[in-house]
């Protein structure tokens, strides 16, 4: 009976091409990154949840405190995007790579699941990090222009 890697590894641990220690030292592998994976995400959650929490608190004593609210809401709004954005998104996605991860280790999922896991997550950090990287390019050409006092626009 072979194997197919593709499907779940329930039906035998053998992967054509790995040999039987090599399987082994791959499901120990996974494990570990599973618990890495799980510590990044409660840590994940909490940095998002102080992230937004923080800010609204400043919002609402700096509102009480000089009875501005209107533009100051607009710039937390941006602040909970830029939250959103940064921290929730990728701690969602880790979340899902934890559960193909966990899925692989009960015999229901496949290597190659484990892999889409892990590939989106990645995927959605990369995306993240050149928008950000952007950002900062262009907050660093902002401040070269108007720091020396030339007004583009």
């Amino acid at each position: 009976m072979s194997v197919n890697p593709y499907h779940s590894h329930s039906s035998g641990s053998e992967i054509p091409g790995l040999s039987s220690s090599d399987t082994k030292e791959m499901g120990a592998t996974f494990e570990s990154l599973l618990r890495w994976q799980i510590l990044v995400a409660i840590l994940g959650v909490l940095i998002t949840a102080f992230w937004t929490i923080v800010p609204l608190v400043q919002f609402l004593a700096f509102r009480f405190a000089n009875a501005r609210g209107i533009g100051g809401l607009f710039f937390v709004t941006i602040y909970f995007g830029f939250s959103i954005l940064m921290y929730a998104v990728p701690t969602w996605k880790l979340f899902q790579a934890i559960q193909s991860l966990r899925r692989y280790r009960n015999g229901v999922a496949s290597v190659l699941d484990v892999i889409h896991g892990q590939l989106s997550f990645w995927r959605t950090v990369g995306c993240i990090a050149l928008l950000l990287v952007a950002y900062y390019f262009l907050a660093i050409l902002y401040s070269l222009f108007y720091g020396f006092g030339f007004r583009p626009f």
